[in-house]
């Protein structure tokens, strides 16, 4: 949630010259053995990559550089180590199983995920086309692509989907990481720039944090090069393919990458530390509650995907109504749940709701656990709470609140009056929950519109509603339209 106090960090972050909290806790899961990912594309082939880096650490980065983006059989062989370190990743955390057990069955489950981090919003999409690319080549024909290479691609698409579930930690960008919990001085955009918002948040000594930004903006993390560098890399894929004269013998190939490699490794080693420098700036402080359970529903969605992909199911090339209306579901949902979960655990970012009357927050001066009222025609226990605030408190009556500490106790908001001395003084009616433990007084309170709910089942008919459709199905059989997806299987 964005709103009054980001306007606050961001002027205190001018004043003071350095990137201000916007959280007191870190909000996402990262895992002590995530792969960091780096990628630089060529400005004129978005699906192609002419370099790119893969590494557990600062001190571990595998680069490639291909010697020409648009050349399958040279690209192919460029990214088939990268693919092979991944991959194996991948299997080691498919094979590591455990059982989770539950009310209703047992089942089995991948204990670790493989968590990539990269370092911008745009490399994300980069894996997405990527992923594309490499997903549905053919390991056999003229061109035969590497087995790894098309899992490795499967992967990234899986990936790029599950990116769009908020809260979700198995792709991670650190400019996304940076601004979800600091704010800057520059804008949205701005913050975008990993070079820039590093800056901010670790400015050198006496340095205006805008000012130590102005000095790095230049700094390339991929995945476009600076225009002046990229034309510099084209006119030496040019001039190597002219040399080259068609051939792709490993010869031929190390020579044309050979010019390629200074100008790429140099963009690749300023966007490997800054990416570990923030990985590292978040890894030292302390994590939110409800983090470790959406990074459990991670591992879910990576055990569905891994028997999805094990037992022949591949990413269809379009959507059904069926898979888009389940997708649609699972994004709404994921919103409003990390909207409270991050509200319920971290009390700098339920101030955000305190600013525009959606929480309010203070001590039980008085309670009423026995008090009886007759909504209808019988009576029945509504406790009363009375609740003095700090600040003034303008939530109308009638206002719908859940208590943070336990959300199934659930009040209606009946009288404010002015308390002397300053705040508020706030009758609550307690109307559901009863059967709980409720505050008592003395005790230190928090009230707010956020709970733990979750969105119902999505019930859909077995064939689709409406009466006008094709005669002929889009996608035929032996296409990748057949079978259902994990999106899918969640909801039947």
């Amino acid at each position: 949630m964005t709103g009054h106090l980001d306007v606050v960090l961001a002027a205190r972050a001018q004043r003071e010259g350095t990137a201000q909290r916007r959280t007191a806790l870190v909000h996402r899961h990262i895992d002590e053995h995530a792969l960091g990912v780096v990628i630089f594309q060529p400005a004129h082939e978005p699906f192609g990559v002419i370099a790119m880096a893969i590494g557990e650490g600062p001190d571990d980065c595998e680069m490639a550089v291909v010697a020409e983006p648009r050349n399958p059989p040279i690209l192919f062989d460029a990214l088939a180590p990268i693919a092979q370190r991944a991959v194996a990743r991948l299997e080691d955390c498919e094979i590591d199983r455990g059982t989770v057990r539950s009310a209703r069955q047992e089942q089995d489950r991948c204990t670790s995920a493989l968590q990539i981090i990269v370092p911008n919003t745009a490399t994300v999409a980069a894996i997405g086309r990527l992923g594309r690319r490499l997903a549905y080549l053919s390991t056999d024909g003229d061109l035969p692509a590497p087995p790894e290479l098309v899992r490795f691609g499967q992967y990234l698409q899986f990936l790029h989907d599950h990116e769009a579930v908020r809260g979700q930690s198995l792709l991670l960008s650190v400019t996304g990481l940076l601004r979800r919990h600091y704010a800057t001085g520059q804008s949205a955009l701005e913050d975008e720039n990993l070079a820039s918002i590093d800056a901010w948040c670790d400015p050198p000594p006496g340095v205006h944090g805008l000012d130590a930004a102005g000095v790095v903006e230049d700094v390339a993390v991929g995945p476009l090069l600076q225009p002046d560098d990229d034309n510099v890399v084209y006119d030496l894929v040019t001039e190597a393919n002219r040399t080259r004269r068609g051939r792709t013998d490993e010869a031929a190939v190390t020579s044309a990458r050979t010019p390629l490699v200074p100008i790429l490794s140099r963009h690749v080693d300023d966007a490997w530390q800054l990416l570990w420098r923030g990985v590292g700036r978040l890894q030292a402080r302390p994590r939110a509650t409800h983090v470790f359970q959406r990074w459990t529903d991670d591992r879910r969605a990576f055990t569905e995907q891994a028997d999805w992909v094990a037992s022949g199911g591949r990413r269809r090339a379009q959507d059904s109504a069926r898979r888009a209306a389940s997708m649609r579901l699972r994004l709404e949902a994921s919103g409003i749940r990390l909207d409270a979960q991050e509200a319920l655990d971290d009390p700098l970012v339920m101030a955000t709701y305190e600013i525009v009357y959606e929480a309010l927050r203070g001590t039980v001066v008085d309670a009423d656990p026995n008090n009886r009222e007759r909504p209808r025609r019988n009576l029945v226990k509504r406790p009363l709470l009375i609740v003095r605030t700090r600040a003034v408190c303008a939530m109308p009556p009638g206002k719908k609140l859940h208590w943070s500490t336990n959300t199934k106790v659930a009040c209606t908001v009946r009288v404010i009056a002015a308390a002397a001395g300053g705040g508020s003084i706030v009758t609550l009616v307690v109307n559901a929950g009863m059967n709980h433990a409720i505050p008592r007084v003395g005790d230190d309170v928090c009230f707010s519109i956020h709970n733990e709910g979750f969105a119902p089942r999505l019930l859909l008919p077995s064939s689709l509603p409406w009466t006008h459709q094709p005669e002929v199905e889009p996608l035929g059989p032996g296409t990748l339209d057949q079978g259902s997806s994990p999106w899918e299987a969640a909801s039947a």
